[in-house]
């Protein structure tokens, strides 16, 4: 189902001086997806576009190129997860938000793997979700390593034994590379982990690129979360230093 014309619309005023977020909901529930534009129904945010399947989800996005897409997990025909990998390389300019009743760690992980620029639970406030989607539609980076801890830390006091049954990954990192791991989780950048272990922004890049290239991620998110399904890091508040 498709509402909204397939190009972008020309920008419209709202109190945010610029045109509204633009959004597509996916949810194979009816009454779901009206709920959640009704929730989003104000001046900087317009829904465009509805879809019942992850496959739907993947043409929507495909024709309507929204700002953010709200991906529900459990979906017919293609889940939301394999929906969001989908719309990552067709539609790279999409933020994609995972809306979903599964409080698992393992989702959040797959999720942020598969490109998630958000993961949020329906039992949120509205206002949380309205305040989300129009961080994502602006660009923000809501998904640093630090607010990804908070999260797990939520979810394993859902989930008791995750972090406790998380296998010990052993591929030789160095003491230096473990000090990286810390300060990312903290969400220190490049200047400050530079300064905290009195070596140069060239060198903390340099260990940067063997980090992730030894533990095979891509980025700096994608680090912390191998630490911490590892059991190298655990899901604490971040330090206030």
């Amino acid at each position: 189902m498709l509402s909204g014309d397939d190009v972008r619309e020309p920008p419209t005023s709202t109190g945010r001086g610029r045109r509204p977020i633009r959004v597509v909901i996916a949810d194979d529930h009816p009454v779901v997806r009206e709920g959640l534009k009704s929730v989003l129904a104000i001046p900087e945010i317009q829904v465009v576009g509805e879809a019942a399947s992850g496959t739907e989800a993947v043409r929507v996005v495909r024709k309507l190129k929204p700002d953010v897409a709200i991906l529900d997990i459990k979906m017919p025909k293609m889940d939301g997860l394999q929906a969001l990998r989908l719309i990552k390389e067709r539609s790279p300019g999409t933020a994609v938000l995972m809306l979903t009743n599964y409080d698992d760690p393992a989702f959040l992980m797959s999720a942020v793997a598969g490109g998630a620029a958000g993961y949020m639970l329906k039992g949120a406030s509205s206002q949380d979700l309205v305040d989300l989607v129009l961080a994502m539609g602006d660009g923000e980076d809501v998904m640093k390593p630090e607010n990804l801890l908070r999260v797990l830390q939520g979810l394993a006091e859902t989930q008791e034994g995750f972090y406790l049954s998380a296998r010990r990954a052993d591929p030789s990192l160095s003491t230096r590379e473990m000090d990286i791991l810390r300060l990312l989780a903290e969400g220190h950048k490049n200047q400050e982990m530079a300064r905290v272990l009195g070596v140069s922004i060239a060198t903390v890049k340099s260990h940067l690129y063997h980090l992730f290239k030894k533990i095979g991620v891509s980025d700096r998110t994608q680090a912390v979360l191998w630490a911490t399904r590892n059991g190298l890091i655990t899901p604490t508040s971040p330090s206030e230093d």
